[in-house]
């Protein structure tokens, strides 16, 4: 598998090129410790292809809407149209431009995973958890293609979840260090070991199969 492509967490530079230890050059943010496993991805799951579909669907009846309302003899309809498509389909539009920019930005959250803790870097909060507030670590299938939800639950303050591309990052993989750092955290801190739920979201992607019923 190739390595992840690499984003500045500040600006979203293109650090793929870049080595390691060397700081962003569009704004000097600093690289991130050497012994931090950086994984970048999204907080929703994006389909950049479905949302510029809608917004060109939005900018055709909108024009249309437009067109009418000026060479169209009875301009009530034209004008409610109008209205109406700024107000369902400007929300989709908004949408498409900011899962194209995610698309093109490698994502809007970050995890640092470090020995001693998770840094989670996102729009809405910057936080430091430890590996020992944790307890179970799941993965969920859904959204658009090649993504995968990696999600890590402690408490109300300990839950972080991120989507990730399958190209870029082996997930299971991620799952089982994510793990082991938790259950080794919990037993040094003298804490139970992780508990699994009873049943997780990496079920849903098993199908069980239907029982057959011999023809007589």
């Amino acid at each position: 598998m190739p390595e992840p492509p690499r984003y500045c967490v500040e600006c979203r530079y293109d650090c793929t090129a870049l080595p390691r230890d060397r700081a962003c050059p569009e704004c000097g943010h600093a690289a991130p410790p050497g012994d931090a496993i950086v994984v970048q991805g999204y907080s929703f799951a994006r389909n950049p292809a479905l949302w510029l579909i809608l917004l060109a669907v939005f900018m055709v009846f909108t024009a249309g809407s437009v067109v009418a309302a000026f060479v169209g003899s009875t301009r009530s309809v034209p004008v409610f149209s109008f209205v109406t498509n700024i107000v369902i389909l400007l929300p989709l539009g908004l949408r498409a431009f900011y899962a194209a920019r995610l698309y093109r930005q490698g994502g809007d959250i970050t995890w640092f995973v470090e020995p001693t803790g998770l840094d989670v870097i996102a729009p809405s909060d910057t936080r430091t958890i430890r590996w020992s507030d944790f307890e179970y670590v799941t993965i969920e299938r859904g959204g658009a293609r090649h993504l995968a939800r990696l999600s890590i639950f402690g408490g109300a303050a300990a839950t972080a979840s991120v989507w990730l591309d399958e190209r870029h990052y082996d997930i299971y993989a991620l799952r089982a260090l994510l793990r082991a750092r938790v259950a080794d955290a919990r037993a040094a801190a003298g804490l139970p070991p992780p508990a699994e739920p009873s049943k997780t979201p990496d079920f849903a992607r098993y199908k069980p199969e239907r029982p057959t019923t011999p023809r007589r």
